[in-house]
């Protein structure tokens, strides 16, 4: 063993000394050399106290070691040699060892490699940070790019271990550019490993993607003149698809499908009414439409793999929901309204609370998908989906089918479905046919999906999923049935699903059931209540929503009261709303200045400073500021600022920022920051420093511009 060991030391010191002796020759003594080559070979030792020796020593050399750690780090076998000599050269003050530093994070086989060579190269910036090398990964190679990009694209092509070729791939696509993506192409289809061909398409994508998008949002430009042709995406889409045709492997088949369709969606999401008010001009775009809509039709009609069978009917689903979607709303401000900031940036959550059944239900009524009539591509689609639905043997592969079926099909398609359930065993299979049946709005589907519903052997989550779908076709016999039997269902799941049904449509009805379960003893089921009333309003609701709102023990339920009253009594809202602003619970604090800033209610604007400026919860604070910012009461200018002195929330600072923007004064905006900042330059450089930003943006406000803050 010990034999062994020195022998594979020395092939070490030879291949170590025959790399590093062109660098060194004339500048390094050979007896120094060969101590520096020893001791690097210790670095690889078992033992520790010979490696910290061998560390330490190499720090004493200085200058004259590092030529010999950049070999090392390039060209030893050993992991633990490489690793060593990437933190060496982080503390070596050289800046001769940033780009193999960089190129050793980024592609070296040995992911702890990779970490010592990153937390290297940050030391190595750090420490020169005083010989003005930029403080950003980024900007600190652009000066060595194309160097390093010369050696990502060698290793790719090149190198025999396919961990070093599929890391090269994941840097070229982080850190190359378009004139890349024909070695990725090539490489995507050439390289014999599966996983590096993986990575291939994984780069393309990441280079592709953003170029398509940006390209996307000029075609949007109302001179046709400016509307530019797209031929990166025209590339990737004939490239991709031809490549899917060709490939054996079935994941690096479902990898072509997912990046693929990451970088058409923006085509797609320009809309089919768009392109087709468009003529000629969007010529590029339906071919690229059609092509892949057409390839992956055919693909999932002679394939035979189920993971790239539900890899291709998932990007169906995603690319023709945005191609044929019926209407938008703006997000941000139900977000905002719905849920309040307890779920900030979460436009969808847990569908087993009943706030997020709710979200759900928003968002189906405002994104429905409705292909036109003879559609092409969706009658193709809707035919394979049909034939994959009926003989399919994986069931997953059967769920998505009907699920695309539900979204792109026509009302014919129903009997399809039932047709299909007589032999289905699978219950997600059930449940998602169930809520087709609903989309596809046929009035004799209600009768069965009732059927279903008054079934007690039928499990729960089934019999809820018929109620929301009785809902979605709103047939009135059915719906009000639904409805005539709520008071006696025994589970609190369905009786929620019913309750979600009938806020689909208006109905005076149903809508006095939904009314009568304000007094239920289940604050789940008085607060989806009184979601539900927001759509489907009952006369006279208000006083009863009103005393919820105020007197509830749930907060849940009085937070839901807010938005409700808010939409059905607008009138009467702002006061109690104002009230609610000093409710004990953060929750309830949160939805009364969320629906005050959409209410744009001046006469409240007192308790939204005052929120702003001196509520206990962060959250509260920022929702309050931006309420103020859509009100744009000038009266809010001052406090706001005063508050952003001693606010020491970031993200509540930023709110602060976006609502003295919002108010569109930009004059008295200026004037108010102006007579502060001098305090402020000494006790708070860091909100000092944001508020000469600011002062920038409201300048350009000053111009006429319109101005948002970044990110």
């Amino acid at each position: 063993m010990a034999r062994a060991f020195r022998f594979v030391l020395l092939v070490s010191a030879f291949t170590l000394a025959t790399f590093a002796s062109a660098a060194s020759a004339g500048q390094v003594h050979p007896t120094e050399r060969d101590e520096i080559l020893e001791m690097i070979n210790a670095l690889g030792s078992a033992s520790e106290d010979r490696v910290e020796a061998a560390h330490e020593g190499l720090l004493d050399k200085g200058d004259a070691a590092v030529p010999f750690l950049l070999d090392a780090l390039k060209l030893s076998r050993s992991e633990a040699i490489r690793m060593e000599a990437a933190t060496l050269l982080g503390e070596a003050r050289d800046d001769t060892a940033l780009t193999p530093l960089f190129v050793a994070s980024q592609i070296d086989p040995s992911p702890r490699v990779r970490m010592a060579a990153q937390l290297g190269l940050g030391r190595l910036v750090a420490d020169l940070n005083d010989r003005r090398i930029a403080d950003t990964r980024r900007r600190d190679y652009e000066k060595v790019t194309r160097e390093v990009i010369i050696a990502f694209k060698k290793r790719l092509k090149s190198d025999p271990d396919k961990r070093v070729r599929i890391q090269a791939a994941r840097s070229l696509g982080t850190y190359g550019a378009e004139t890349d993506l024909d070695l990725l192409y090539d490489r995507a289809e050439r390289d014999k490993v599966s996983q590096v061909r993986v990575a291939c398409y994984e780069a393309i994508r990441r280079l592709t993607y953003p170029i398509v998008l940006a390209r996307d949002f000029q075609a949007l430009s109302r001179d046709p003149a400016k509307r530019p042709r797209n031929p990166i995406a025209v590339l990737t889409t004939k490239r991709m698809t031809r490549s899917l045709f060709d490939e054996k492997d079935a994941d690096v088949r479902v990898a072509i499908v997912e990046n693929l369709t990451e970088c058409v969606y923006p085509i797609f999401l320009l809309g089919e009414r768009r392109f087709r008010r468009g003529g000629a001009l969007f010529d590029d775009h339906r071919w690229m439409i059609e092509e892949v809509t057409d390839q992956f039709s055919r693909d999932l009609d002679k394939g035979e793999d189920s993971d790239v069978k539900r890899a291709e009917i998932a990007a169906l689903i995603r690319l023709l929901s945005a191609y044929y979607r019926v209407g938008d709303v703006d997000l941000q401000d139900e977000i905002r309204r719905r849920i309040t900031s307890e779920f900030r940036r979460r436009y969808f959550v847990n569908t087993s609370d009943y706030r997020g059944i709710l979200i759900r239900v928003r968002f189906d009524r405002h994104y429905r998908t409705s292909p036109p009539k003879n559609d092409r591509i969706a009658e193709r689609v809707s035919k394979v989906m049909k034939d994959l639905f009926l003989e399919e043997a994986d069931w997953r592969v059967r769920q998505l089918a009907v699920e695309a079926l539900g979204l792109f099909g026509d009302m014919s398609d129903s009997i399809t479905i039932v047709k299909g359930l007589r032999s289905e065993r699978n219950n997600d299979v059930w449940e998602t046919a169930i809520h087709a049946l609903g989309l596809l709005d046929k009035n004799s589907s209600a009768t069965y999906l009732l059927t279903l519903y008054s079934n007690p052997k039928v499990p729960t989550r089934l019999r809820a999923a018929a109620a929301r779908s009785i809902g979605l076709i709103h047939y009135p016999r059915e719906t009000r049935q639904l409805a005539a039997r709520l008071s006696q269902e025994p589970s609190l799941e369905v009786g929620l699903a019913v309750i979600e049904a009938l806020s689909y449509n208006r109905d005076t009805a149903t809508a006095r059931v939904l009314f009568d379960q304000l007094r239920h003893s289940n604050p789940e089921v008085r607060a989806a209540a009184l979601v539900s009333l927001r759509y489907n309003p009952y006369d006279g609701s208000a006083a009863a929503i009103q005393s919820l709102l105020l007197a509830d023990p749930d907060p849940a339920v009085r937070a839901a009261a807010a938005a409700t009253l808010a939409t059905v009594a607008k009138a009467q809202a702002v006061p109690t709303l104002a009230r609610a602003v000093s409710d004990e619970s953060a929750t309830v604090r949160r939805a009364a200045v969320v629906e005050l800033g959409l209410l744009k209610a001046v006469s409240a604007v007192d308790a939204l400073i005052a929120a702003a400026t001196g509520d206990p919860d962060p959250e509260v604070r920022i929702e309050a500021a931006a309420s103020l910012g859509q009100i744009r009461d000038q009266k809010a200018i001052e406090p706001l600022v005063r508050r952003v002195q001693t606010e020491r929330q970031a993200d509540n600072r930023r709110a602060i920022y976006e609502a003295l923007l919002a108010i569109r004064a930009p004059n008295t905006v200026i004037v108010s920051i102006w007579g502060k900042l001098p305090q402020l330059k000494k006790d708070n450089p860091v909100v000092y420093d944001e508020l000469q930003v600011l002062l920038a943006y409201l300048q350009e406000q000053k111009r006429g511009r319109s101005v948002k803050l970044p990110g």
